[in-house]
């Protein structure tokens, strides 16, 4: 095919078409462009959305970390209060378990008098006086002293026979001396 059209034609159609071609890619531009501009304001609204969300978020946690903190000291005080209750209880005695401790050092057959304990008798020589069956059950009661932990330093004193005859059925009356040490578990 022979082509008869004039050129000034043939070069309105080229322009024609260019010009097609040229409004379409112009379109599709503008459809591009418009897509971009909904994509940014989707994700404007989706971001403004998720801010007012954490901000939310946010408030109610503040709201709750003003609880704890409340409950934060409240906890602190009580961990203080029980510190210095342990450091009393450190430093307190138990008389109780002390004399308790020493009733179990007293054999059968002897009788102490009177138990007096106080701090000041820690490492310090300490007078108990005593009633026994037997000069034999003092011994023992002195043996039991030398063995334990509680005690050092242990010796008999003024030991006495009364009568045989003796009423209350513990004649030997002596006194023990011996320094009180501080043992762990029992003050």
């Amino acid at each position: 095919m022979i082509n008869l059209l004039p050129s000034k034609t043939k070069q309105e159609i080229r322009a024609g078409r260019m010009n097609v071609l040229l409004l379409q890619y112009n379109i599709l531009s503008l459809l591009a462009l418009v897509a971009l501009v909904g994509l940014y304001f989707a994700f404007f609204l989706f971001l403004n959305i998720a801010q007012d969300a954490a901000i939310a978020t946010n408030n109610k946690n503040e709201a709750k970390a003003q609880d704890l903190i409340s409950i934060q000291k409240e906890a602190d005080e009580y961990k203080e209060n029980l510190s210095t209750a342990k450091k009393i209880f450190e430093k307190s005695t138990n008389y109780t378990n002390v004399v308790i401790a020493i009733t179990k050092l007293v054999p059968a057959g002897v009788l102490l008098d009177a138990i007096t304990v106080k701090d000041s008798d820690i490492g310090t020589p300490v007078q108990f006086s005593a009633h026994a069956a037997s000069a034999e059950k003092a011994a023992l009661l002195k043996e039991s002293f030398q063995e334990s932990d509680l005690f050092s330093n242990v010796f008999l004193q003024n030991i006495s026979n009364a009568n045989e005859s003796s009423s209350t059925g513990y004649p030997v009356t002596f006194t023990i001396s011996a320094q009180m040490n501080k043992v762990a578990g029992i003050w």
